[in-house]
C-alpha cells in the first residue's frame, strides 16, 4: 500500500490536496492511504503510523520557515522516501536540491491537476515501491527492499548488510560480494572497494578516496574502482537533479 503524508499548517489546503490525491489514486485502482498533519505532529508520527510512509508533501518557505528543517528531519528518518516541497516562492529550489526532493512546486500551483499528477505518476512508477529480495542471513531468512540497503561490507568471511528499517539495522550472512551484485537488482548499487558495495541513493558526497553517506558514514573508494564509481555517481546525480527540478 502506498502511504502518503501531507504536512501544512492550513487545514483547508490539506483537505483540498487530500481530496485531489484520493481522486487520482482511486482512478488508478491503487491501494493507498492519505494522512494529514500539521508540522507539530508529523515528527511524532514518523516513529509510529508513518514508519512505512513512502511520500511526503511538506510546505516550506515564506511563513512556513520551519518547513525545510522538517523536510530534513524526514529525510534523516526516511532516506528512501519521496519528498515534495510545496513552496511559497522559488527560494526553496536550492533547499529541495539539498535534501534530494522529488519535486519543488509552488504551493499555489500544486492543486493544478497536471502538477500533482506528475508527482504521483513518478512515485507510483518508482521500482522500490514493490521490489524486494530475500536472503539467508545468520539467524534466518529476511526480506527487504534493495532501495533501503545503505551498504554491504565484506569482513571476516562474512557480509554485513546495513538496511534502513526503523533506523539502521545490521544483518550478516556468509558469502562474497560478487554473489550479492548478481542477486540484488538495484541500479544505484556500486562496488567502491573489494570490501564495500554502496547504494548511491544514500550518498551525500563523493570525495577523493571515499563516499560520505547522508548519515555521516564514510565508505572507502579504492583507486581500482574510482573511475567506475565516478561514472555511476554522476549518472545518479543527473537522474536525481532531473527529478528535483523546480516547477
Amino acid at each position: 500500500m502506498l502511504k502518503i503524508a501531507l504536512c501544512d499548517e492550513e487545514v483547508r489546503f490539506r483537505k483540498m490536496l487530500a481530496d485531489e490525491i484520493r481522486v487520482y489514486m482511486c482512478n488508478r485502482s491503487r491501494e493507498f492511504s492519505v494522512c494529514e498533519y500539521n508540522p507539530n505532529h508529523l515528527l511524532e508520527a514518523l516513529e509510529g503510523e508513518l514508519r512505512d510512509c513512502k511520500m511526503f508533501f511538506v510546505t516550506s518557505g515564506g511563513a512556513h520557515s520551519d518547513g525545510f528543517r522538517l523536510a530534513s528531519r524526514i529525510r534523516r528518518h526516511r532516506p528512501e522516501a519521496a519528498i515534495v516541497l510545496m513552496a511559497e516562492d522559488e527560494s526553496c529550489a536550492w533547499d529541495g536540491y539539498r535534501i534530494g526532493a522529488l519535486r519543488c512546486i509552488r504551493r499555489t500551483e500544486l492543486l493544478k491537476t497536471e502538477y500533482l499528477k506528475d508527482c504521483l505518476n513518478t512515485i507510483c512508477a518508482k521500482p522500490y515501491a514493490e521490489t524486494t529480495v530475500t536472503l539467508p542471513f545468520v539467524g534466518g531468512k529476511h526480506t527487504f527492499s534493495p532501495y533501503k540497503l545503505l551498504y554491504v561490507e565484506s569482513r571476516l568471511h562474512k557480509l554485513f548488510f546495513y538496511i534502513y528499517e526503523d533506523g539502521i539495522r545490521e544483518y550478516a550472512m556468509y558469502g562474497k560480494l560478487n554473489y550479492i551484485c548478481d542477486k540484488i537488482s538495484c541500479p544505484f548499487l556500486v562496488r567502491t572497494h573489494q570490501s564495500f558495495l554502496v547504494n548511491l541513493i544514500f550518498a551525500e558526497t563523493l570525495e577523493r578516496g571515499h563516499i560520505v553517506l547522508r548519515n555521516g558514514i564514510v565508505i572507502d573508494v579504492s583507486r581500482a574502482h574510482m573511475a567506475e564509481v565516478k561514472i555511476a555517481y554522476e549518472k545518479y546525480r543527473t537522474l536525481r537533479d532531473k527529478n528535483a527540478e523546480y516547477v
